[in-house]
């Protein structure tokens, strides 16, 4: 009973794959001899601060856990295990969608597959309704899908509705989307339109004046009056006009621009075109303005909607008690 013979017996273990056996020879070597360091080593020792410890014990003592391949703490693997779960139930809504969009297109399973989406209630259904919903081309479709999403109760489900609302093509789910927002209200949501107002887009700007005016948040005044007046830049043409090969800048004033959006400007691009710079008068913005002020009217003057917002913020100021 002794090291070396041990140590052989073992030897000749690991040649014939004798894994329980050879483990068995080890165990026995480091109870004769705590330092025979190939033995430690053969048994998943390594030598940490001096001892001879397994990694995992010394990771276990310190807080950490074994966990896909990574040592993690326990507060890791928790949020690990929670961010699968619910990659799973997103999968799952995933895969389900799919399904009901392909049966949408089938007479006979169109109404089922559109109950199916509309009693949609789960909060991790918002992000693949989001993904369909900016896949869609389907007036119907879109509207049942924004529906679905203003009655979910998720904090994510309205912001998908307002950031669909500035880049969505077709008027009237455009106009769905912000009648759902001014009936929802949700605190602080006009804070997202008025980001709108700073969009290089123009069709953007007026369609974020547009929401902020039904809003009705008299907080959205001052950066309203800075988006009175906007600068984008277009695709100008190099050929005389009338040419073929023309870019038209289009200026809607009735409240329905290229896209559908309310005071928008659309362009039609031909060859031989260049980038400038345009200054764009935006109405929709002068009639939120108009509206949030109660009536008053500085046409695009933003001196004066300044002027007259300074006198409005004294007014509506307590005197201070002296």
């Amino acid at each position: 009973d002794t090291v070396d013979d041990h140590w052989r017996v073992a030897e000749w273990c690991r040649e014939r794959e004798m894994v329980a056996e050879r483990q068995a020879h080890l165990q026995r070597i480091i109870e004769l001899d705590p330092d025979h360091a190939a033995a430690r080593r053969a048994l998943g020792y390594a030598m940490l601060h001096g001892k001879w410890q397994r990694p995992e014990d010394y990771m276990n003592a310190r807080g950490y856990r074994l966990y896909r391949g990574r040592w993690r703490t326990e507060q890791e693997i928790m949020v690990e295990k929670e961010r699968e779960a619910e990659e799973k139930v997103e999968l799952d809504w995933s895969l389900k969608m799919r399904r009901w969009i392909e049966e949408l297109n089938d007479p006979k399973r169109a109404a089922e597959a559109a109950r199916q989406i509309a009693a949609i209630d789960d909060p991790a259904a918002v992000q693949i309704l989001r993904e369909t919903l900016h896949k869609e081309k389907r007036r119907p479709v879109k509207l049942l899908l924004i529906e679905t999403l203003s009655r979910i109760d998720s904090p994510h489900a309205i912001p998908v509705i307002v950031a669909r609302s500035l880049i969505e093509p077709d008027p009237e789910v455009f106009h769905a989307c912000v009648d759902i927002v001014v009936q929802r209200q949700p605190p602080g949501i006009a804070r997202a339109y008025i980001g709108g107002l700073q969009s290089g887009d123009n069709i953007q700007v007026n369609r974020a004046a547009y929401a902020l005016g039904r809003l009705g948040d008299r907080d959205a005044i001052a950066p309203l009056i800075e988006a009175l007046i906007t600068r984008h830049v277009i695709r100008s043409p190099a050929t005389r006009a009338g040419s073929a090969d023309t870019t038209t800048v289009a200026f809607a004033r009735n409240g329905n621009a290229a896209g559908g959006a309310p005071g928008g400007i659309g362009f039609a691009q031909g060859d031989g075109s260049q980038d400038v710079m345009v200054e764009v008068s935006n109405q929709q913005v002068l009639d939120a303005l108009t509206k949030l002020s109660g009536g008053a009217s500085f046409g695009f003057n933003k001196a004066a909607w300044r002027a007259w917002l300074v006198v409005e913020n004294r007014r509506q100021t307590p005197a201070r008690l002296k």
